[in-house]
């Protein structure tokens, strides 16, 4: 019974953690635009699935609530969200580094197959 108390306030304790971390995450993305906008937006819903698996664990530990599969499917849209955010600030920091690098050698190739074709034609 003890144990059973112990592990909901530690759970409360990090539930409050992980709210103060949207609040941080909020006042945040009001000062940043651009780019990283959209990262900030995943990110922001994956802490706050984050937070209701917390909660959905409180519940579950005092025995009030518990609803089958709320566990995975919170994990669920947690690991989405978490991959699309990780996906978006990649790509924008790709971006912010000089966009793909790729496609630049895609183009480079091209043209570098345009200016042999007309020295072979000159000849």
């Amino acid at each position: 019974m003890a144990l059973d108390w112990i592990v909901i306030g530690l759970s409360i304790f990090t539930f409050l953690i992980d709210l103060i971390i949207l609040i941080i995450l909020f006042k945040l993305k009001s000062r940043i635009s651009g780019r990283f906008n959209l990262f900030f937006n995943y990110f922001i819903i994956s802490i706050f699935f984050l937070i209701l698996l917390r909660l959905q664990s409180i519940l579950k530990n005092s025995e009030i609530l518990d609803i089958y599969y709320s566990r995975e499917i919170l994990a669920f849209l947690l690991s989405l969200f978490l991959f699309l955010a990780v996906y978006n600030f990649f790509r924008s920091i790709v971006y912010l580094a000089g966009g793909n690098k790729t496609e630049k050698m895609k183009q480079n190739y091209k043209s570098y197959r345009k200016k042999l074709r007309k020295k072979i034609a000159r000849y």
